[in-house]
């Protein structure tokens, strides 16, 4: 493949949009998928179970896990969920 045919190829989104597929996110204002389910849910729509000093925790609407907000804040642990944009793309991590 030549240098522009890879451009263009990175320009519609290169391989990502063959391992995680864009999702519907309409009308979500703050899309993430589950780590644990793969499920699209918003973050604005969860019911919070528990508030804790350095986190909340909520139940993910598909798998029912318990799942904080520890890796958004800086405090590590596991990462439950992946934030999406607004096209429905996995958002890359800093």
């Amino acid at each position: 493949m030549t240098t522009e045919g890879w451009r263009r190829f990175a320009a519609v989104g290169g391989l990502d949009q063959f391992w995680s597929p864009p999702a519907d996110v309409s009308g979500m204002t703050y899309p993430v998928r589950c780590c644990h389910c793969s499920r699209v849910y918003d973050l604005g729509s969860v019911h919070v179970v528990q508030r804790y000093t350095d986190c909340s925790v909520w139940q993910c609407p598909g798998c029912k896990l318990q799942v904080d907000d520890r890796c958004d804040s800086g405090w590590g642990g596991r990462v439950d969920y992946v934030h999406l944009d607004e096209h429905g793309r996995e958002m890359r991590r800093r």
